[in-house]
């Protein structure tokens, strides 16, 4: 889950638009270690499927029996990409004195994408708090648009861009 944010760019002494990453689920080691212990993507293991029927697309992302996630789009529309800014992330790391942390930072990844087709339409998405996973402060004013696409992304090196006070 994304949420559209602002942050000052240190480098540009600017105000920059990004992306915050609230939730995500992954279903992989590779992509869990590596996004939250890199770049501090608040990643969680799930059971993530995508499922087609015509041209309606089903996500979900299931935890503990629980189905926390649920997205079902009609992408009859082509896709047309949104830059949304760089990927915006707290990266935490516990003390191991067990007294606060050693590190707290804000960090930005600039991703990069190939993108080969892109497919949109309208979006309906259902949450569900689980044992481990709590929704209840997540409010859905309104839909914005279901986008899928074909791509391969590449996430260079991040920048550190602020230190979070804890």
């Amino acid at each position: 889950m994304l949420i559209q944010c602002l942050f000052d760019n240190p480098e540009t002494k600017e105000e920059e638009v990004g992306v915050y990453f609230a939730y995500n689920y992954v279903n992989t080691d590779i992509a869990q270690a590596a996004g939250r212990e890199i770049w501090g993507y608040p990643r969680k293991r799930a059971d993530i499927s995508l499922k087609w029927k015509g041209d309606t697309l089903t996500g979900t992302a299931k935890r503990d029996g629980v189905t926390l996630l649920k997205a079902t789009c009609t992408l009859d529309d082509d896709g047309e990409w949104i830059d949304s800014g760089p990927n915006i992330n707290i990266k935490m790391i516990p003390s191991v004195t067990g007294v606060g942390y050693d590190m707290a930072v804000l960090t930005a990844a600039y991703l990069t994408y190939d993108i080969k087709k892109g497919r949109s339409g309208e979006v309906e998405v259902k949450f569900k708090n689980g044992p481990n996973d709590d929704f209840s402060k997540v409010e859905v004013e309104s839909s914005f648009i279901g986008l899928y696409f074909d791509c391969n992304i590449t996430l260079p090196a991040g920048k550190v861009v602020g230190e979070v006070k804890l």
